[in-house]
């Protein structure tokens, strides 16, 4: 792969260096033809180191690039779909470092609190369904039963109870109080 282009419309990395490092001498000739051989010699390696290094990184960025492109086809993902993620990303880790930095401690400690949380939750989620379950199986055997059995004793004798009071005559029973409460609150006055 000592190609600039992928799909091989432009001539071999190695041909473009050869190109660009023959330009530059060919520039410097005409600069420094009145240096002495010594000078000339070391602008020229200085220009040669600057354009190994230059060449080593391309070639890197290239290595990453091809090493990219590697990751992509093994997961079958492409550039489309793996920059949303980056994005989300990129986002959370942002949220992550905020918070850690707001609770003054380190993000490996705040993951590892929240994946707790979160195994915690699971778990507490996992009780409630149980719960729930339970909860559902108590109502469905308590529809069932007879009202007497449901209420129980109490209940009955007191329903009965406000039932009598209700049915007893006005004069002696609640009617005669609420009279006498709005009587007391307000007094009839003929004026």
């Amino acid at each position: 792969r000592d190609s600039l282009d992928p799909k091989g419309g432009r001539p071999p990395l190695s041909v473009e260096w050869a190109a660009i490092r023959r330009a530059c001498d060919e520039a410097l000739d005409e600069q420094i033809r009145n240096l002495a051989e010594s000078k000339r010699t070391a602008i020229l390696d200085a220009v040669e180191a600057a354009v190994a290094a230059a060449r080593a990184e391309v070639e890197d960025a290239f290595r990453e690039v091809s090493e990219l492109r590697d990751f992509l086809t093994e997961t079958g993902l492409c550039v489309a779909h793996l920059r949303p993620i980056l994005r989300d990303a990129e986002v959370k880790l942002g949220l992550i470092e905020a918070l850690a930095g707001e609770l003054g401690c380190g993000r490996a400690h705040l993951v590892r609190a929240v994946v707790t949380l979160k195994e915690e939750r699971s778990r507490l989620m996992a009780q409630i369904s149980v719960l729930q379950e339970q909860l559902d199986q108590n109502r469905t055997e308590t529809q069932q039963r007879p009202c007497e059995e449901k209420q129980g004793r109490w209940c009955s004798s007191a329903r009965r109870g406000a039932e009598e009071r209700w049915a007893e005559e006005p004069e002696t029973g609640l009617a005669r109080k609420i009279g006498r409460w709005i009587d007391k609150a307000f007094p009839y006055r003929e004026d």
